[in-house]
């Protein structure tokens, strides 16, 4: 496996673990898909309303690639998601704070939300 294929997976297994503890450490259950969900990353529930979540490695090299990758897939999570459940909202969880502004007003229009570490206490609001 190449250098930087062993990295992202790294970076995103770690990101992914790190966000599941932080949620268990303010009282959220992040729990993995069930048999009947779609393949997202994690997910917890917020005041009756599940939040999805994809995660992402973010390199300046990738940074558009693997946004656009977490949007497309984002999108179809919560799509599926809302044919079986009323509230549904989708969050990109990525390794840092991109460096092209467009994702962050891009995604606020869509009601994703975008966050990374040091942003990761604004998944815990309304």
């Amino acid at each position: 496996m190449p250098a930087r294929a062993y990295r992202g997976r790294a970076v995103h297994a770690r990101l992914q673990n790190e966000l599941a503890e932080y949620l268990l450490s303010e009282g959220f259950e992040a729990r993995s898909p069930g048999k009947e969900d779609p393949p997202f990353d994690l997910a917890y529930e917020r005041n009756g309303t599940v939040r999805v979540v994809e995660v992402k490695s973010l390199l300046p090299s990738n940074e558009e690639r693997q946004l656009r990758t977490a949007l497309g897939q984002i999108l179809l999570y919560r799509h599926r998601l809302r044919q079986r459940m009323e509230q549904v909202e989708a969050v990109i969880y990525v390794e840092n704070e991109p460096t092209d502004g467009t994702w962050l007003e891009l995604l606020q229009t869509e009601e994703i939300k975008l966050c990374w570490p040091d942003s990761r206490a604004a998944l815990l609001e309304d």
